[in-house]
């Protein structure tokens, strides 16, 4: 079975959202509105989660429980939803463990603890991988099972070669994830074994902090399938346990519309090649060369769109080669790539109009993500969604870390980029809030916005402008480039929070003034026909739930009138139902013109 879900809540305009909520977010929902209907679809489907209101109906989660024979949420994840105060659900429940969460329901909060309750669900009938990880223990060890683990694979560790081998013979692992010390002894131990015992070779991943390319060779020998260089990116390690398991894609999003040429001058052989292979799969013409020499000449005929350089070359250096470009009139878009760290060389080469520095090691995902940006004129969208919530195209690295630190705290799935090009990439992507710092490097803010701008109409993503000296005239313009809000510099933490919550509401899914009349008015008109008890009762379920669910549709005064609803039906007074029931459907009328003209 997949990720699903089963819900059992009375409060129809709550279960409408919640279902399209959960399915955008890749989960199967099957919606019950009473008791009876809930056990009937739980012997059927099976959930993985069951989501329940406190009160359903006449009856309450309590009593669903009961006849479910479920005392706590040990045998099966248990989310409570309500608008009820916490001690009024821990009242009705009698202390029976499980999680709660206040209506109305905020989606980021929502996701966060669906996460929690299944943390070893996977995608639909993925298989899990196994990973064997090659240790002699420590924290370093646990660190990178915790990656691994959080990637969605299985660890097991071993402490020498011997128990690997053992362990490759008992349990046969998918891979093996070697820390090595700088030598290809281990997976040369491991690959000569498997011969000797006409086991299959696990792929191997091996982990370095230094690099050299007799040493690459050796590994490649011995049936290593990838080298990670510390410190390790997340990103790069996912991207590996996906290649081991065979599920890269053969067809990545996002290509260029027609052959874009890209010149790589590299002169180590591993790097060259790995950055060949990665555009080529992106769908660019690629023309590698090893010396500025020949690039120089080689620009002259070509002509590329894109220049990959390093700056350490026998010979010429790149530097000079940029140099000589200038000079003759014959300057491409240049992005370099070094392991230099001298600020004197890396002044001067900005200094000579380079679009983008990146470290060795490259990362893969920021370096495509990069390039796609750059190409990015008209703004297609990118097959598939954003695996994050909240892009931070921030000009300072150290505001985004902290920002995203704070988010992320609170369940929020953040991604940090500092540059124009990849920011426009990230948008076409549709996280649910973009923050786009407007005088980002690379390519400029509201430039961003112009190429994104069809993105951002969708309302698919919500748009958060940030400006220095932020008054009226420029907010104005911002929100005409496509921005759905603004915050101007300096800002506080709080204020950024605050803001960024409010646009993470209004990307989840809305229910409609439509929805709103289909599903309350009938209930209104039967309600006043009642008699007294039946009315009261039907009054105080309907301000219940409406309190929680009206705000969903941007009818605020129905959210007032639903606590005054509420309170009367308390009370016991059939004239102030009555009233009340009549301003709502009045509310409703006025919110349905509103919606239709």
């Amino acid at each position: 079975m997949g990720r699903s879900v089963l819900l059992c809540d009375d409060d129809r305009l709550f279960t409408l959202w919640l279902t399209r909520l959960l399915r955008e977010w890749g989960w199967s929902v099957q919606a019950t509105q009473n008791v009876a209907d809930g056990l009937s679809a739980f012997e059927s489907c099976r959930p993985d989660v069951l989501v329940v209101d406190l009160y359903i109906g006449d009856e309450t989660a309590a009593d669903l429980l009961q006849k479910l024979n479920i005392c706590d949420s040990s045998s099966l994840p248990i989310l409570l939803v309500s608008a009820a105060s916490s001690a009024e659900m821990q009242s009705v429940m009698c202390g029976t463990e499980m999680t709660m969460l206040s209506k109305p329901v905020d989606p980021a909060r929502l996701k966060a603890i669906l996460s929690e309750l299944t943390p070893t669900l996977g995608n639909g009938n993925e298989k899990t991988l196994s990973f064997l990880i090659l240790d002699n223990g420590g924290i370093q060890a646990k660190v990178l099972g915790r990656m691994v683990e959080d990637a969605g694979a299985f660890v097991i560790f071993a402490s020498s070669i011997e128990n690997a081998k053992t362990l490759i013979r008992n349990v046969r692992p998918d891979a093996v994830l070697i820390e090595s010390d700088g030598s290809a002894q281990d997976a040369e131990a491991l690959s000569a074994y498997c011969v000797a015992t006409r086991l299959s070779l696990p792929p191997m991943i091996v982990l370095l902090s230094v690099i050299n390319q007799s040493l690459v060779e050796k590994l490649l020998r011995a049936g290593v399938v990838d080298i990670l260089l510390k410190p390790i990116s997340v990103n790069r390690l996912q991207e590996s346990i996906r290649r081991v398991g065979g599920r890269v894609e053969k067809e990545l999003p996002g290509r260029a519309e027609g052959r874009r040429n890209i010149m790589v001058v590299e002169d180590f052989t591993i790097t060259a090649k790995m950055l060949e292979r990665l555009l080529s799969r992106e769908g660019y013409q690629v023309y590698v060369v090893r010396s500025a020499e020949m690039a120089y000449e080689m620009i002259r005929r070509i002509r590329p769109d894109l220049m990959l350089l390093d700056l350490n070359l026998p010979g010429m250096s790149g530097l000079d080669l940029l140099q000589s470009l200038n000079a003759t009139g014959q300057a491409v878009p240049t992005v370099i790539t070094t392991g230099d760290r001298d600020p004197r060389k890396l002044r001067e080469i900005r200094k000579l109009g380079t679009l983008r520095l990146f470290n060795k090691p490259i990362v893969p995902d920021e370096l495509i993500s990069y390039i796609r940006g750059f190409f990015s004129e008209s703004g297609n969208f990118i097959s598939g969604r954003a695996d994050y919530d909240v892009l931070l195209a921030m000009a300072d690295d150290v505001a985004g870390s902290v920002l995203a630190g704070a988010l992320e705290v609170e369940g929020l799935k953040c991604k940090v980029v500092n540059d124009g090009y990849q920011t426009v990439h990230e948008i076409m992507t549709r996280p649910r809030v973009a923050v786009l710092d407007v005088v980002i490097s690379g390519l400029d803010g509201t430039e961003v916005m112009r190429r994104t701008r069809a993105a951002l109409s969708t309302g698919k993503t919500k748009l958060l402008a940030i400006a220095e000296d932020l008054d009226n005239e420029i907010a104005d313009e911002l929100r005409e480039m496509g921005a759905h809000d603004c915050l101007g510099k300096p800002y506080s933490l709080a204020a950024m929070k605050e803001k960024i919550h409010t646009l993470l509401a209004e990307s989840a899914p809305r229910i409609s003034v439509q929805d709103v009349a289909h599903e309350i008015l009938p209930e209104i008109r039967r309600a006043m026909t009642l008699p007294d008890e039946d009315l009261f009762i039907a009054a105080a379920r309907l301000g219940h739930n409406l309190k929680g669910t009206a705000e969903l549709a941007g009818i605020p005064s129905i959210v007032t009138l639903a606590r005054a609803l509420e309170d009367a039906a308390r009370t016991r007074y059939r004239g102030s139902c009555e009233d009340i029931l009549k301003d709502m459907r009045q509310e409703i009328d006025r919110a349905l013109t509103s919606a239709t003209t």
